[in-house]
């Protein structure tokens, strides 16, 4: 098995820019859904000009719904579109995950982030009322 080595720079610039993804106030978490996602979106692949389609470092990105953390109670509601929504919670991963981000041209890896929690929605999608 290949050996690189793992720089953590990379994780210190990001934090210094409060840049990350899913940001709760526990840290960064990762998104678990059980089964599919309903969107509608062209046949074609992604409009540029939707506002829900970004661009980051050369690829789309969609932003498929929107994330409501209820204060301290770690229970969590995520709309889809314009008719679903989802209610889950944040629970603590037992062992921590690292996010990498691997270099092949100088067989690095670079620290991105540590994930210690998790949102998870196990129910299937509600229709918005």
């Amino acid at each position: 098995m290949p050996k690189v080595s793992v720089s953590r720079s990379r994780l210190l610039q990001l934090r210094d820019e409060g840049q990350c993804s899913v940001v709760t106030p526990l840290g960064t978490a990762m998104l678990e859904i059980q089964g599919d996602l309903a969107m509608e979106i062209a046949s074609d692949g992604c409009d540029p000009g939707d506002p829900r389609v970004s661009v980051l470092q050369g690829q789309q990105i969609f932003r498929f719904g929107l994330l409501d953390l209820h204060g301290t109670s770690r229970e969590a509601t995520l709309y889809i579109g314009q008719k679903q929504r989802m209610v889950g919670k944040l629970v603590k991963l037992d062992v921590p995950m690292g996010v990498l981000h691997f270099d092949t041209a100088t067989q690095t890896a670079q620290l991105q982030d540590i994930i210690r929690y998790r949102l998870i929605f196990r129910d299937r999608p509600l229709p918005i009322m």
